[in-house]
């Protein structure tokens, strides 16, 4: 009997589905879109001014911007064990005997020098993929606190250009109130 007989239903074959090559736009053209100061479009220097503010004294982008320091700092540590290891040493002792013991009494050679050096090269070999696949690790992390700034400063710009336009649709819905007040009628 087939070995054929004992498998449940045809093998599995991916749906042919119509994909656009490309989304609207390329990636390199959405990253230069997304990488510019959206609120300078506006053309207001208080806005500009306000932002600028913002970053320069927001805590949790200072907070974010540390980790991104550390995740980066962290990836140097762990991709640096793929690489040999070398560690050195140098010694020096003098040793003077006291003229009271037998072996220092009356010999003339009471001091001894002694120097060494000690060098050593290692190398760990990634037989099983665990340095890389630490190292990929620590990359994840360094992209993942990346995006995670982005998402910091992205917020603090979108939450003050936010009330500032709020604040300038108020300051205009006062205006025509007292407008409307100073009318005759």
């Amino acid at each position: 009997m087939p070995l054929s007989a004992c498998m449940v239903g045809p093998d599995y074959r991916r749906p042919d589905v119509d994909v656009p090559a490309a989304w609207r736009l390329g990636s390199a053209e959405a990253a230069e879109i997304s990488n510019i100061a959206w609120w300078d479009q506006f053309q207001d220097p208080v806005l500009s001014s306000l932002v600028r503010t913002a970053l320069a004294n927001n805590k949790d982008l200072a907070i974010a911007t540390a980790n991104v320091d550390q995740a980066a700092a962290q990836y140097g540590i762990v991709r640096s064990a793929q690489f040999p290891q070398l560690s050195g040493g140098a010694t020096a002792e003098r040793q003077r005997l006291s003229e009271t013991t037998a072996l220092g009494g009356g010999t003339g050679r009471g001091q001894f020098n002694d120097f060494g050096v000690n060098l050593s090269a290692s190398f760990e070999l990634d037989i099983w993929g665990r340095l890389r696949r630490a190292s990929e690790s620590a990359r994840a992390s360094l992209l993942a606190s990346e995006q995670g700034k982005g998402t910091v400063v992205l917020t603090v710009v979108a939450t003050v250009a936010s009330g500032y336009i709020q604040l300038r649709a108020l300051d205009r819905q006062l205006d025509i109130a007292q407008q409307h007040l100073a009318e005759p009628g």
